[in-house]
């Protein structure tokens, strides 16, 4: 008898488990991070299509876009991608910028600095982005204009340092340095070693800022375009800026985009 007691609460228990386990299974499995596959997925469309913008994410996991350019130029659009939803357009910048850096500052709000504005020339200001009220406020300006830079916050004490980029002369190898709480912007003593601009950044463990690649005034061969013109062969190859190589007898230079270009014309008799 003893024995059948102890063996019936047994089974009682475990039908109770078996219960628990069921109803909690939705449950733990709904909160079970999905495992990284290595694959890429469709994520939906932005609410205008763009190019050059800036992209940070925020405190809450959620990431702002700015600015960048459409097929009319320059543009102050603004929106917010949330993993779960999607896109959804926020209030714009006070003014169009593409080319421009995002920075998350301590307080969560994001510093926006810089960029081309829809005029082609680059620009020396700066405006916040608050994720709570959804308004954007002016600050300080850069101490010269620049794009093509970066921004990085320093971990040590939250401020700001931004390097390089471009101005309407060319690359620029200067740096300054932007701190959110007084607010003050400040230019650094020290330069880089080469001038840079479109480059990447990346804030090491112990502090210092690494700045990778970039481009300053060399050359180097984009592409290259065949026609077929009254039975002769001609081939355009355009050669841009990107790496230091040796132009040959290139005809005058144009401007598209803020990037300087070259035109060759090589003429072969057809075979």
């Amino acid at each position: 008898m003893v024995r059948g007691h102890h063996l019936k609460r047994a089974l009682k228990h475990l039908l109770w488990i078996s219960a628990v386990a069921f109803l909690a299974f939705p449950l733990l499995k709904g909160s079970i991070s999905q495992v990284p596959s290595g694959t890429w997925q469709a994520a939906g469309n932005m609410a205008e299509a763009r190019t050059g913008l800036s992209a940070v994410t925020l405190d809450d996991g959620r990431i702002l876009l700015t600015g960048g350019a459409s097929a009319l130029g320059p543009v102050a659009a603004a929106e917010i991608f949330d993993p779960q939803s999607g896109f959804a357009a926020v209030a714009p910048m006070s003014q169009p910028r593409r080319g421009h850096s995002s920075t998350l500052l301590w307080d969560g709000r994001v510093l926006v600095a810089g960029g081309m504005g829809a005029d082609g020339e680059p620009l020396s200001s700066m405006e916040i982005y608050d994720p709570y009220s959804d308004s954007w406020e002016t600050t300080l300006s850069l101490t010269q204009p620049r794009a093509g830079h970066t921004a990085s916050r320093l971990d040590a004490d939250g401020r700001v340092l931004l390097a390089g980029g471009r101005d309407s002369s060319g690359p620029l190898a200067t740096l300054e340095i932007f701190d959110p709480f007084s607010p003050s912007i400040s230019p650094v003593s020290s330069s880089l070693s080469a001038p840079r601009a479109e480059h990447a950044a990346a804030t090491l463990e112990d502090g210092r800022v690494l700045l990778i690649g970039g481009r300053d005034l060399g050359v180097g061969t984009v592409t290259a375009l065949g026609r077929c013109l009254n039975r002769r062969k001609i081939l355009l190859v355009i050669v841009a800026v990107a790496e230091k190589e040796e132009m040959v007898e290139p005809s005058p230079p144009f401007q598209v985009e803020g990037m300087v270009f070259a035109l060759f014309v090589i003429v072969m008799a057809a075979g």
